[in-house]
């Protein structure tokens, strides 16, 4: 399908959520959004990724679900792409550090 993002840029996404660098998270949120990748599609995949996602844990998969039910209507209503897959990204990294820790990790809103 057209404009659908590989697969691979998921994965690196997902890979820069979990090393809990904000550097190396950001650089692939640069990365997709100068690709020209759909935000909403990212998103999207992003979420599939996470409700499979078997190290995750409920509370962490109903929050992240939350943040990025908020993103997409921010984005139908015209906010800035690049700042809210930053702010999706920034909560997922909080949460999958959270959950490396074992710890309940913060409610982010």
């Amino acid at each position: 399908m057209a404009g659908v993002p590989p697969t691979a840029v998921i994965l690196d996404l997902v890979n820069s959520l979990h090393s809990n660098s904000f550097s190396a998270m950001e650089t692939s949120v640069q990365n997709i959004i100068a690709e020209g990748y759909p935000v909403p599609s990212i998103i999207s995949m992003l979420f599939d990724y996470i409700v499979k996602d078997q190290n995750a844990s409920d509370l962490t998969k109903a929050e992240l679900s939350v943040k990025i039910a908020e993103t997409d209507k921010n984005l139908v209503d015209g906010a800035s792409e690049l700042l809210q897959l930053m702010n999706v990204c920034c909560v997922a990294m909080r949460w999958f550090a959270s959950d490396a820790n074992g710890k309940n990790g913060p409610v982010c809103y």
